[in-house]
């Protein structure tokens, strides 16, 4: 009897725990500009980037950390791109050709990987603006601000878990906001420092397309729009693209807690997402 009671007892916390585990959406951090997103067995990846894929294409991309190994282990349903820049599509077809799992992306997108030879055998076309269920989640894009195809960002929901996704855009406009506003989580660029950018041997026709309304959001353009889209819901923000010539983590980690700060806002869990390594993941429960 007392065998079968703590049996019992272990199905019973099992049950539990299986529950538990199906309120929670799970977001990793990639390097780069990667992202998984997981929850009841379905897993999203977001802009996938391979370094050796990138490197071997052209040489002087190879700027990144490579993560290849890791990466190739994750076996994803299904991928979506926010655009077409290779940091962020290069290894959409490795992926979906070797999983054999399809790629969802924007109409301009697909036709640029395909001159570019770099589109999978399964592909799926939007327009910015369109919604609809991907692997059991729900997707809302909106267009972005930013020198590509069809770039965009992505509202992520399943029942009532939010995720927003705004990584490239050179301003966070009307459309941005409302897409975002309140969402439980939060990826948000802060891709450089102002005065790092203008002291950085960049040339100046570099400099004007990162500060222009198509290029980047600096640490200044987040800590400035962020205020208005975090809500009583958010629980967690990762700012992302930052780069490493122009821009340093401490200082971006610095602006941004005193940006909660002022929010009265230590509640939420804060990421600063490295360029060359996998992140801890982040587990949201709506309980």
């Amino acid at each position: 009897d007392e065998v079968r009671m703590a049996l019992e007892r272990v199905v019973l916390l099992l049950k539990k725990q299986h529950k538990e585990e199906g309120k929670k959406m799970k977001v990793t951090w990639l390097g780069q500009a990667g992202f998984l997103l997981e929850k009841d067995g379905k897993k999203i990846l977001i802009d996938p980037y391979l370094s050796n894929a990138c490197g071997e294409k052209n040489p002087a991309s190879f700027r990144r950390t490579p993560v290849d190994d890791a990466y190739l282990k994750i076996q994803p349903d299904v991928i979506l791109l926010t655009h077409d820049h290779t940091d962020h599509a290069c290894g959409c077809r490795v992926f979906c050709d070797k999983l054999q799992i399809p790629l969802f992306a924007g109409s301009q997108t697909v036709d640029f990987l395909d001159r570019h030879q770099n589109l999978p055998a399964r592909v799926y076309e939007f327009q910015p603006g369109a919604q609809f269920e991907l692997a059991g989640f729900d997707i809302a894009s909106f267009q972005v601000s930013h020198d590509a195809c069809d770039p965009m960002g992505f509202v992520i929901r399943k029942k009532d878990v939010s995720l927003g996704i705004a990584t490239d855009l050179g301003v966070a406009d009307e459309t941005v906001r409302t897409a975002l506003a309140g969402c439980n989580m939060l990826v948000f660029e802060s891709n450089y420092d102002d005065a790092m950018l203008e002291a950085s041997s960049r040339p100046f026709s570099l400099k004007k397309r990162i500060r222009s309304y198509k290029g980047h959001l600096g640490n200044a353009d987040a800590m400035r729009e962020l205020p208005a889209i975090i809500g009583e819901k958010t629980r967690m923000l990762t700012l992302v693209h930052i780069s490493r010539e122009c821009n340093d983590y401490t200082l971006v980690d610095r602006l941004a807690r005193e940006m909660l700060s002022s929010l009265n806002r230590e509640d939420i869990h804060l990421e600063i997402a490295r360029q060359d390594c996998i992140g801890q993941p982040y587990c949201f429960n709506r309980s």
